[in-house]
């Protein structure tokens, strides 16, 4: 039951969050092991980089272009925790985090380990571990809930979605 709560939350609060379609959302919780297609794609639509109708290709350019990838790699390529913590980090710009992820520009490494210090992550987990679309889908979640303020968490927007 208490997984089945989980899932339903994760699935609003994804399409409550961005307006992608529901085929690549399914993809994403479908999938064993993101890639960096699939969480550049939640990435670059959440920050309004490209539109939801992108692809996974558009979606890594637009973060190339802004510098939130440090390296080129194909969409499907699966993804570390490490750079996933990176990305979801920097989707945030007010989160300043610790002195080394300030002055690395949120760095990979010290992405993680901010995500660890705010309880997002584990303690005990490795940053070279994988992760499922679920787990991912539960860490963006989590890591809306520590970094939108609750006021902005449940704003309508003009076409009656949640932002």
């Amino acid at each position: 039951m208490k997984k089945f709560i989980s899932v339903i939350f994760i699935l609003f609060s994804a399409f409550c969050a961005f307006a992608q379609s529901a085929e690549m959302m399914d993809q994403i919780i479908e999938a064993d092991k993101v890639t960096y297609g699939q969480i550049s794609y939640l990435s670059a639509v959440h920050q309004k980089l490209v539109g939801d109708e992108a692809t996974e290709e558009e979606a890594l350019t637009a973060l190339l272009n802004v510098k939130h990838l440090s390296k080129s790699v194909l969409p499907e390529t699966v993804i570390t925790l490490e750079d996933l913590s990176c990305l979801y980090l920097k989707m945030w710009p007010s989160v300043k985090g610790g002195f080394m992820c300030r002055i690395t520009n949120k760095a990979p490494r010290y992405a993680y380990k901010q995500l660890q210090e705010d309880g997002i992550l584990p303690k005990n987990s490795d940053p070279w571990n994988t992760v499922s679309g679920f787990e991912a889908l539960n860490i963006l979640t989590k890591c809306m809930m520590t970094y939108v303020p609750e006021e902005e968490r449940m704003t309508l927007n003009d076409d009656g979605m949640e932002d």
